[in-house]
């Protein structure tokens, strides 16, 4: 073993017969030991095999050199191998022992590590606990972590200390839970989950029954007008069923003495679907919030109101959109073949599934925030899984809707993988996991805001407004649409072929364009790329066969005040929020 060459004296050490260095007190300070009077006493001390380490235990930092630099090497030194055999250490004592006082940019040679090393060089290693500037010099490091840790038996010198794999790895996720955290019995979290159920269950009953048979008895009883099953029942068949208001076939057939009653019930039980919907995201959170860190709690707390907003939007878009052009679907399949007749069940059936499904649905984008706000997921592991994720969506959408010809549950299937890619867009776009705005992207974001303020001026204004181009598109494609109830959605797909075209042609760049020049037209693709889709949607709705807001903009013509005023009010509007989250974030700090 060699000494260590940096350090300020050289401890003389000798071997024992019983394998323990004598290590004296006193330390070659003064400078007039030279390095052949280190090598003579060295030789005298050598058994007669030759071998400097005879009689050393060499249990703890057998062959530590392995572990220096080849800078670190003292000149003229025949240890090329370093396979740890007697003849390197015979030749690391021989190039190492020179004159310590003289020699200041010399590296020590080895560094023994383990419980053994006190016992080698004791008055050293109290110096170099004194010293933190030693400590530093001898591990490599600050002195704020061991470089070294316990080396096994034969093993080589420990490395650098590096941070817990696992921690890195899941990004915290493998951290102890917060104080409220307990362990429990199994059996006491499923009696736990099987409570919070029912307490679900019992809401949403509790509110069927307010809305069926309880808004009629209330009626009755005390002469209100409030809405009943009957009326809703009306008003979805008459806003659903094409001519159902005028046309006497088109009234709903019963073919049931319950069936008025039955589809009274489910009507109700829609509503206490809807009010059932926060109620369980709230008793979840009840469920989980002894494991949840403050930050976790607030997001699941948000997340109740928004529960119920995404759900009357999953209702309206069912109502709007979904429901018109299955029906208008159905109609033009059949018209000219049969007499169209709509059961009240069947029919109820499909409208108060969709709408329903459709509230259960909208119900994604809370999820997926919640999983990347509570670090379960991230948006890139989402984004590996996507066809996972799309397979899901259709085979439930196959599943649960009770149309047979295909249609429905390829509207639902293509909403909720458009709801799933939709909130990953959205996280990408903000370039965070939350969609919450901060104040610095507020400020960056501010020619975005003023051009849409000026755009909403305009359209308040008495400008004149584009009228679209519906009627100059191509007539056969134009009465395809129509002949199949689609021409609402020719906005649609005006706007997606747009966005298609921009993403294949970026695409087909990003697989072959390997020259600088394709390069170039890559990253302004990929720059351009939020204008682009912006203007897709706006080229989208100016083909839309009634494009009301346009219409609406036009019979408006506010005053140029006025509209100037309106204008600068969300400037200033835009302003005084980012003012307000710049002033939450310094307090949060």
């Amino acid at each position: 073993m060699a000494a260590g060459e940096g350090s300020s004296g050289e401890t003389d050490s000798q071997s024992d017969t019983d394998g323990d260095p004598d290590t004296n007190g006193d330390s070659d300070t003064d400078g007039d030991s030279d390095a052949s009077d280190a090598a003579a006493d060295s030789e005298e001390d050598f058994p007669a095999s030759g071998d400097p380490t005879a009689g050393w235990d060499l249990s703890v930092g057998e062959n530590v050199a392995d572990d220096l630099d080849a800078e670190s090497e003292p000149a003229g030194s025949d240890d090329e191998s370093a396979d740890g055999s007697a003849d390197s250490a015979d030749e690391g004592v021989d190039d190492t022992e020179e004159d310590g006082g003289d020699d200041t940019d010399a590296e020590p040679d080895a560094v023994v590590v383990g419980d053994d090393a006190d016992e080698l060089w004791p008055d050293e290693g109290a110096d170099a606990a004194d010293d933190p500037d030693a400590v530093a010099a001898a591990t490599g490091t600050d002195g704020g972590a061991p470089a070294t840790g316990d080396a096994a038996p034969g093993g080589a010198a420990a490395e650098t200390a590096a941070p817990d794999p696992l921690v890195d790895a899941d990004d915290g996720m493998l951290s102890d839970g917060p104080e409220s955290d307990e362990e429990m019995p199994l059996a006491d979290h499923i009696e736990e989950m099987v409570r919070r159920l029912a307490v679900v269950l019992g809401i949403g009953g509790i509110v069927t029954l307010l809305l069926y048979p309880g808004a009629d008895l209330v009626n009755s009883a005390f002469g209100l007008d409030l809405v009943s099953s009957t009326e809703v029942i009306d008003f979805l068949w008459n806003t659903h069923i094409p001519g159902a208001p005028e046309m006497v076939d088109r009234r709903p057939r019963v073919y049931g003495p319950l069936e008025l009653l039955l589809t009274e019930l489910k009507v109700a039980a829609l509503g206490g679907l809807v009010i059932g919907l926060p109620a369980f995201v709230y008793e979840t959170y009840l469920f989980m919030r002894p494991g949840l860190y403050p930050k976790e709690r607030r997001y699941y707390l948000a997340a109740v109101p928004t529960s119920l907003v995404l759900a009357f939007v999953g209702i309206a878009f069912a109502h709007f959109i979904v429901l018109p052009a299955i029906f208008a679907y159905f109609t033009s399949y059949t018209t000219g073949t049969a007499v169209v007749a709509f059961g009240l069940k069947e029919t109820f059936n499909l409208i108060l599934i969709l709408m329903g499904y459709n509230a259960i649905i909208f119900q994604i984008p809370l999820f997926v925030m919640l999983a990347i706000m509570m670090n379960l997921v991230t948006r890139v592991w989402l984004e590996d899984r996507r066809l996972l994720f799309w397979g899901t969506f259709l085979g439930l959408a196959f599943l649960v809707s009770p149309d047979p010809t295909g249609m429905a549950p390829i509207i639902v299937g293509a909403t909720m993988i458009a709801l799933f890619e939709g909130t990953l867009f959205a996280l990408r776009w903000t370039a965070r996991g939350s969609l919450i705005p901060t104040a610095e992207g507020l400020a960056a974001r501010r020619p975005q805001a003023a051009v849409l303020a000026a755009l909403v001026g305009y359209l308040f204004s008495p400008l004149p407004v584009p009228t679209g181009y519906y009627g100059r598109l191509p007539s056969a494609a134009v009465e395809t649409l129509a002949a199949n109830g689609l021409a609402v959605y020719t906005p649609l797909l005006i706007a997606g072929a747009l966005v298609g075209v921009f993403e294949l042609v970026s695409l087909l760049l990003r697989r072959y364009g390997r020259s600088r020049r394709l390069l170039r037209v890559r990253l302004a693709l990929d720059s351009a790329r939020r204008p682009v889709w912006l203007v897709a949607v706006v080229v989208g709705y100016l083909g839309s066969p009634d494009p009301a807001v346009l219409r609406w903009a036009a019979e408006l013509n506010l005053p140029p005040a006025v509209a100037g005023g309106i204008a600068v009010g969300l400037v200033l509007g835009y302003e005084g929020l980012r003012l307000l989250l710049a002033s939450r974030e310094d307090r949060a700090a």
